[in-house]
């Protein structure tokens, strides 16, 4: 689907550049005006691609996270520190009693 998009958007970029140059205005504003558009568009789009990648690699995080979490509130006998569990399972949003239901 974000491919799909994307060549949309590809799409429409590089028709707004042609537009930019071959409108005929006298004074030249909505060539630039066009020409404005499709750049803040194809800015649009790395950014949204950025943030699409960015979101995939935090709901890997929060899984590979919880799964650590199960994992020590399970086994019960890893003894260490409890603070920095306790300040991942925040970062996680999760609690004890949901990582220790059966």
């Amino acid at each position: 689907m974000n491919d799909e998009r994307n060549s949309t958007v590809d799409t429409l970029v590089s028709a707004l550049r042609s537009l930019s140059v071959e409108i005929q205005s006298g004074d030249g504003v909505a060539n630039a005006a066009i020409g404005e558009a499709a750049e803040r568009l194809a800015l649009l789009q790395v950014a949204n691609t950025a943030m699409s990648e960015a979101a995939e690699q935090l709901a890997l995080l929060h899984e590979k996270s919880v799964a650590v979490l199960q994992w020590y509130y399970r086994v019960g006998d890893v003894g260490g520190a409890v603070e920095p569990m306790e300040e991942l399972m925040k970062a996680a949003g999760v609690t004890e009693e949901w990582l220790c239901r059966k």
